[in-house]
Protein backbone atom coordinates (compact mmCIF):
# COMPACT_ATOMS: atom_id res chain seq x y z
CA UNK A 1 0.00 0.00 0.00
CA UNK A 2 2.82 2.44 0.69
CA UNK A 3 4.02 1.95 -3.00
CA UNK A 4 1.15 3.41 -4.40
CA UNK A 5 0.33 5.79 -1.98
CA UNK A 6 1.94 8.38 -4.33
CA UNK A 7 -0.81 7.11 -7.33
CA UNK A 8 -3.68 7.51 -4.39
CA UNK A 9 -4.66 11.33 -5.85
CA UNK A 10 -4.92 10.21 -9.18
CA UNK A 11 -7.41 7.43 -8.24
CA UNK A 12 -8.87 9.62 -6.75
CA UNK A 13 -9.39 11.80 -9.32
CA UNK A 14 -10.34 9.38 -11.60
CA UNK A 15 -12.83 8.06 -9.29
CA UNK A 16 -14.07 11.22 -8.84
CA UNK A 17 -14.15 12.06 -13.04
CA UNK A 18 -16.17 8.93 -13.43
CA UNK A 19 -18.39 9.82 -10.74
CA UNK A 20 -19.35 13.15 -12.05
CA UNK A 21 -19.56 11.60 -15.49
CA UNK A 22 -22.17 8.88 -14.80
CA UNK A 23 -24.16 11.44 -13.08
CA UNK A 24 -26.08 9.28 -10.39
CA UNK A 25 -26.60 6.62 -13.09
CA UNK A 26 -26.13 3.76 -10.80
CA UNK A 27 -27.79 5.43 -7.88
CA UNK A 28 -31.19 3.00 -8.42
CA UNK A 29 -32.79 1.52 -5.34
CA UNK A 30 -32.07 -2.16 -6.19
CA UNK A 31 -28.65 -4.00 -6.90
CA UNK A 32 -27.98 -6.18 -10.41
CA UNK A 33 -30.41 -9.26 -9.83
CA UNK A 34 -33.01 -7.98 -7.76
CA UNK A 35 -35.32 -6.31 -9.96
CA UNK A 36 -37.08 -8.58 -13.27
CA UNK A 37 -35.79 -6.78 -15.67
CA UNK A 38 -32.29 -3.81 -15.43
CA UNK A 39 -31.65 -1.63 -18.17
CA UNK A 40 -28.56 0.54 -18.50
CA UNK A 41 -27.68 2.52 -21.26
CA UNK A 42 -24.30 3.75 -21.95
CA UNK A 43 -23.88 7.04 -23.65
CA UNK A 44 -21.09 5.36 -26.04
CA UNK A 45 -21.47 7.96 -28.75
CA UNK A 46 -21.20 11.09 -26.22
CA UNK A 47 -18.05 9.87 -24.47
CA UNK A 48 -16.85 6.53 -25.51
CA UNK A 49 -14.34 6.77 -22.09
CA UNK A 50 -16.73 6.83 -19.53
CA UNK A 51 -19.04 4.41 -20.79
CA UNK A 52 -16.50 2.08 -21.34
CA UNK A 53 -15.45 2.75 -18.03
CA UNK A 54 -19.02 2.34 -16.50
CA UNK A 55 -19.72 -0.87 -18.72
CA UNK A 56 -16.14 -2.24 -16.86
CA UNK A 57 -17.59 -1.78 -13.64
CA UNK A 58 -21.07 -2.83 -14.69
CA UNK A 59 -19.39 -6.56 -15.63
CA UNK A 60 -17.67 -6.71 -12.92
CA UNK A 61 -20.43 -6.62 -10.62
CA UNK A 62 -22.26 -8.77 -13.13
CA UNK A 63 -19.50 -11.39 -12.70
CA UNK A 64 -19.51 -11.00 -8.76
CA UNK A 65 -23.03 -11.32 -8.86
CA UNK A 66 -23.19 -14.28 -11.58
CA UNK A 67 -20.45 -16.07 -9.62
CA UNK A 68 -21.21 -15.12 -5.50
CA UNK A 69 -24.10 -13.91 -4.87
CA UNK A 70 -27.30 -15.17 -7.15
CA UNK A 71 -29.40 -17.47 -6.00
CA UNK A 72 -31.63 -20.12 -7.39
CA UNK A 73 -33.51 -17.43 -9.57
CA UNK A 74 -33.06 -17.54 -13.52
CA UNK A 75 -30.97 -14.70 -14.81
CA UNK A 76 -30.30 -13.87 -18.84
CA UNK A 77 -27.40 -11.16 -19.79
CA UNK A 78 -27.68 -9.22 -23.28
CA UNK A 79 -25.39 -6.59 -24.44
CA UNK A 80 -26.64 -5.34 -27.50
CA UNK A 81 -24.17 -2.97 -30.12
CA UNK A 82 -21.27 -5.00 -28.09
CA UNK A 83 -18.67 -3.31 -30.40
CA UNK A 84 -19.73 -0.11 -28.75
CA UNK A 85 -17.59 -1.23 -25.65
CA UNK A 86 -14.36 -2.08 -27.54
CA UNK A 87 -12.10 -1.33 -24.78
CA UNK A 88 -14.27 -3.16 -21.95
CA UNK A 89 -15.19 -6.25 -23.73
CA UNK A 90 -13.18 -9.02 -21.36
CA UNK A 91 -15.36 -9.05 -18.30
CA UNK A 92 -18.48 -9.43 -20.73
CA UNK A 93 -16.53 -12.42 -22.61
CA UNK A 94 -15.78 -13.73 -19.21
CA UNK A 95 -19.19 -13.82 -18.28
CA UNK A 96 -20.26 -15.09 -21.06
CA UNK A 97 -17.65 -18.04 -21.09
CA UNK A 98 -18.70 -19.05 -17.51
CA UNK A 99 -21.87 -17.51 -16.95
CA UNK A 100 -23.79 -20.98 -18.17
CA UNK A 101 -22.31 -22.94 -14.98
CA UNK A 102 -23.92 -20.55 -12.67
CA UNK A 103 -27.08 -20.46 -14.80
CA UNK A 104 -26.84 -16.85 -16.45
CA UNK A 105 -26.62 -17.92 -20.45
CA UNK A 106 -25.94 -14.46 -22.11
CA UNK A 107 -26.34 -13.01 -25.44
CA UNK A 108 -23.55 -10.52 -27.33
CA UNK A 109 -25.08 -8.98 -29.98
CA UNK A 110 -23.46 -6.55 -32.82
CA UNK A 111 -24.07 -5.37 -36.09
CA UNK A 112 -21.53 -7.77 -37.84
CA UNK A 113 -18.66 -10.24 -37.76
CA UNK A 114 -16.59 -7.64 -37.30
CA UNK A 115 -17.84 -5.73 -34.21
CA UNK A 116 -17.43 -8.84 -32.18
CA UNK A 117 -13.69 -7.71 -31.43
CA UNK A 118 -10.45 -8.85 -32.41
CA UNK A 119 -9.30 -12.54 -33.52
CA UNK A 120 -8.83 -13.55 -30.21
CA UNK A 121 -11.94 -12.20 -28.61
CA UNK A 122 -14.44 -13.46 -31.66
CA UNK A 123 -13.01 -16.55 -31.41
CA UNK A 124 -13.39 -16.76 -27.78
CA UNK A 125 -16.69 -15.43 -28.60
CA UNK A 126 -17.56 -18.17 -30.98
CA UNK A 127 -16.23 -21.06 -28.79
CA UNK A 128 -18.64 -20.19 -25.99
CA UNK A 129 -21.70 -19.19 -28.17
CA UNK A 130 -24.04 -22.15 -28.18
CA UNK A 131 -26.17 -20.48 -30.86
CA UNK A 132 -24.84 -17.92 -33.19
CA UNK A 133 -27.53 -15.92 -36.07
CA UNK A 134 -26.60 -13.68 -38.41
CA UNK A 135 -29.30 -11.34 -39.78
CA UNK A 136 -29.03 -9.55 -43.01
CA UNK A 137 -25.09 -9.76 -43.00
CA UNK A 138 -23.72 -9.17 -46.35
CA UNK A 139 -21.22 -12.05 -45.50
CA UNK A 140 -22.85 -14.81 -43.71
Amino acid sequence: VKMLQPKLGDVAMRVANLAAAIAGQLDGTRAIGEADLTIVSLPTMANRGDSEALFRILMADVGHWTSVRKGPRPAFLVVDEFSAVTGAREQAIDVMERGRSFGVPSLLSGQSYASLGDDQDRDRIISAAATIALFASNSP
